[in-house]
Formats: C-alpha cells, structure tokens, sequence
C-alpha cells in the first residue's frame, strides 16, 4: 500500500494494521505449531480470531484517516 506522510497517529496506525493485514505470511509459524490436526485446526482458528481483531482495529480507525484517503469511511452514528 503507498501511503502519504503520516498526518497523525491514528493515520499512521492504520498504515501499519492494513501492512500487516496485506503481507504477514504466517506459513512459516503454522509448519511449525500445526502439526497433526487437532493442532492446526487449533491454529487455523486461532488465526481466524487474530484476522478479526487486526480487521476490527484498522476498521475503529478509517473515520479518522485524512478524508482524501481511499479508504477513509465517516463515522457511522450509532443509533
């Protein structure tokens, strides 16, 4: 993802959060913690629960990403 300079915190973490969700690649950790299957479907869904918090973190900042930024999203009132 090419971003511009950070112009605060919460635009920066949300660059770090979207860098890790788009190119972490847990194969290496996965050959070596799942070895049978009882133990990688532990580890698939212990990822799956990672996934969501990651997603959910970067999602909590898009309101407050610089209003030109693709993905930038106002914040929705909860009724």
């Amino acid at each position: 993802m090419s971003e511009t300079r950070a112009v605060s915190i919460k635009h920066a973490e949300y660059a770090i959060l979207q860098t890790l969700l788009d190119t972490v690649d847990l194969s290496i950790l996965e050959s070596q913690m799942a070895t049978d299957d009882p133990s990688g479907k532990r580890f698939k869904t212990a990822g799956e629960n990672v996934l969501k918090i990651v997603e959910g973190l970067a999602d909590r900042r898009r309101h407050l990403l610089p209003t030109d930024h693709p993905h930038y999203r106002p914040k929705e009132d909860k009724a």
